[in-house]
């Protein structure tokens, strides 16, 4: 049976034990296929296969519950199967498997007040894949 959710897991750093994060499992789109946190560990990005976009959650830093944002999930292109940040993450890419492409998105960090964050994802374009 597939989920369409997210669980997110605490690890102990003595004996490794993992703890569920209160809320866990976060609803997100159909069929996530794959996850990353940006560099800074305040987002985390999750490639949703069967609903062909990506959902984008801010990471509360106390707790590690998920929150999507304001315009998640994200069109992307058909089957995404993988996403990952740039590494000073101005950018997210997504591999999307059918369409034999890659989505590229601009993340642009919005101004707030200290105890939210918020980011806009912009489409930037694809780049097609040679097979």
């Amino acid at each position: 049976m597939i989920s369409h959710d997210v669980s997110i897991f605490a690890v102990n750093q003595t004996t490794g034990v993992l703890t569920k994060i209160t809320g866990s499992p976060f609803a997100a789109g159909n069929s996530p296929r794959s996850v990353t946190y940006s560099p800074d560990g305040l987002f985390l990005a999750v490639a949703n296969q069967n609903s062909d976009d990506v959902s984008i959650f801010s990471v509360n830093q106390s707790t590690g519950a998920l929150t999507e944002i304001f315009g998640s999930p994200f069109a992307a292109g058909t089957l995404p199967s993988s996403v990952a940040y740039s590494p000073d993450g101005l950018f997210l890419a997504v591999a999307n498997e059918i369409s034999n492409d890659v989505s590229v998105f601009s993340v642009e960090q919005l101004p707030t007040d200290a105890l939210s964050r918020a980011i806009y994802l912009k489409y930037v374009g694809f780049c097609s894949l040679l097979t």
